[in-house]
């Protein structure tokens, strides 16, 4: 007994040893990175409704990527549940053309064009599209085009770029207007559950993400019926009690994990320096990119993170022009929605302003 008892000291002390390396790397972590540790389950606390005037959905898939339904007047509204209460974040409506872009003018398959490329920013996700306001500016003697569309990143925009071409769009010049997160975003479209609940009401479960907009009277009874089943859904994820102890209380650990997951996405499986390199090269002098912060990079101190550092890094390897939004585009915490993302009419008011004047380095 004596022997394994000497045999086992060793072990404990590496144990001990390991538990206060552990817990000194944690509350080191908790102090300086107070605002990342979280409890959350993961729960979307954000309903999105979309309604088109032509009915059924307002999304169409095209092969691997999507647009919006061609010619159709978009309603888009959001619900955010603070505090177990359902309240309206936004609500408002837009055009689409002949392409299905968010875009009031039909494209003229027979004029040049300068095309803008991004995500919701580009959109105007949460707003009135402010591209309506600029599209009148007329910048270069071109033809705009306002390619942007919610929660799609670089690789996707190719992919839309070259689907353009093949439609007979003459594009001449490339504007991308970029947040950090879009360097790290794949293809996507719409699954068909998600374009079944979206066409008709009755087949929604839930856990669609994106949602039709029901008649006044019904709204809030929908909205509620959508809040219980995430409740329920959620529920049974914390259930998993393993994974929830490590985030809850080894959040350092948990952000190393998920740190070393995004960056070996980035650099073996993200397409985003492709995309960059191709259209740089294509259009040259023609092209520019924008990179605009979001709230949460304004908040830790008006610099972009990692991913928006690893587009930088990209876009000057291949000698392509950029503008620093975080330092040109005058946006602050107040220009965006109190709980969504996006910015709000005053913040789009200020990124309409930038990109007008960023597109006068491509005449």
């Amino acid at each position: 007994m004596r022997y394994f008892a000497v045999q086992a000291q060793p072990i404990v002390l590496i144990a001990i040893s390991l538990a206060i390396a552990l817990g000194t790397v944690e509350l080191a972590y908790r102090t300086i990175y107070s605002d990342r540790v979280s409890t959350n389950s993961g729960k979307s606390n954000r309903y999105m409704l979309f309604g088109s005037s032509s009915g059924g959905s307002a999304f169409q898939n095209l092969d691997t990527i999507f647009t919006y339904k061609p010619n159709s007047t978009i309603r888009a509204e959001a619900f955010y549940d603070v505090n177990n209460n359902l309240s309206k974040e936004y609500g408002y409506e837009f055009k689409t053309n002949n392409l299905g872009l968010v875009q009031g003018q039909d494209i003229d398959l027979n004029k040049d064009s300068l095309l803008l490329l991004g995500d919701s920013f580009t959109e105007g996700q949460g707003a009135s599209p402010w591209f309506e306001r600029l599209v009148h500016t007329k910048p270069n003697g071109l033809q705009l085009i306002n390619g942007g569309l919610l929660g799609t990143g670089f690789e996707q925009w190719g992919l839309l770029h070259d689907h353009l071409i093949k439609t007979g769009v003459k594009v001449k010049k490339v504007a991308v207007i970029f947040i950090s997160d879009d360097y790290r975003r794949t293809v996507w479209n719409f699954p068909a559950k998600v374009i079944a609940c979206l066409s008709k009401i009755e087949n929604c479960v839930g856990d669609e993400g994106y949602f039709p907009i029901p008649p006044d009277q019904e709204l809030m009874s929908f909205l509620q019926k959508m809040q219980d089943f995430r409740t329920q859904e959620y529920a049974i994820k914390d259930a998993r009690q393993s994974e929830k102890w490590i985030r809850r209380y080894l959040s350092s650990v948990h952000h190393a994990w998920e740190f070393t997951k995004q960056n070996f996405q980035i650099h073996f499986r993200s397409k985003s320096p492709e995309v960059i390199e191709q259209l740089t090269k294509k259009y040259g002098d023609g092209m520019i990119f924008i990179h605009l912060p979001t709230k949460d990079e304004i908040l830790a101190g008006n610099q972009p993170d990692d991913l928006g550092l690893f587009a930088r890094e990209h876009i000057q390897q291949q000698g392509g022009k950029w503008v620093d939004g975080f330092s040109q585009c005058g946006l602050g915490t107040a220009d965006f929605h109190l709980n969504d993302p996006h910015p709000n009419e005053q913040g789009y008011a200020k990124i309409e302003k930038c990109v007008k004047q960023a597109l006068v380095a491509l005449q």
